[in-house]
């Protein structure tokens, strides 16, 4: 119970700064987003991209996604299922999204386009918070948690994140999952967990 109501001060304390940022902040992270976007192209070695499209002030994504899609580079966004699962379907811009759970959007739910945890070659991950140590606070729903579980460690998993959620430790309990990179609008490619598996 006590590592629950942890969590729970913190995403508190952390959405309210991420709502109250100011807009010039959000616009350096759609810059990061590109550098982060123009690393991803340096080191492709085949696969699809997964990243999330952001809404209510997240790290932007949107410099990132449209970047890789020049460079002809597959991308998928998660979707949460009515089976309470999140799965990654294939996105191109010009794909209109539709209003997925939470409100947000997601690319289709054609079969075709669902996208196997093999196919992966890098996962951009969002977060509430981060520590060094590569722990991630989320939303509370374990979405990301079960899924990083079923992806190999050879996969780079990327937390997205501003400056000011970089905290010094993320509460976690034995089904939360690391990240091994972290990138900010200060920082990129903070090498993490480099030996955790």
């Amino acid at each position: 119970m006590e590592l629950r109501r942890e969590k729970k001060l913190l995403r508190a304390q952390m959405l309210r700064l991420r709502k109250e940022l100011d807009q010039e902040t959000v616009r350096r992270s759609d810059e990061a987003g590109r550098r982060l976007a123009e690393h991803i192209i340096d080191t492709y070695r085949g696969g699809t991209v997964t990243a999330y499209w952001s809404v209510a002030n997240e790290f932007s994504t949107r410099g990132l996604l449209t970047l890789l899609h020049q460079e002809g580079i597959p991308l998928a966004l998660p979707v949460i299922l009515a089976d309470d699962t999140m799965e990654f379907y294939r996105f191109l811009p010009r794909t209109m999204l539709q209003a997925g759970r939470f409100g947000i959007p997601t690319p289709p739910l054609l079969p075709e386009n669902l996208v196997r945890t093999e196919e992966i070659s890098c996962m951009v991950v969002p977060g509430v918070a981060f520590d060094l140590n590569g722990n991630r606070l989320g939303m509370g729903k374990g979405y990301y948690d079960r899924y990083l579980r079923r992806l190999s460690f050879q996969v780079p998993t990327i937390g997205a994140a501003y400056e000011f959620q970089v905290v010094p430790m993320v509460p976690v309990g034995a089904e939360d999952r690391p990240v091994r990179f972290l990138w900010t609008e200060c920082r990129d490619n903070i090498e993490l967990c480099r030996d955790k598996a």
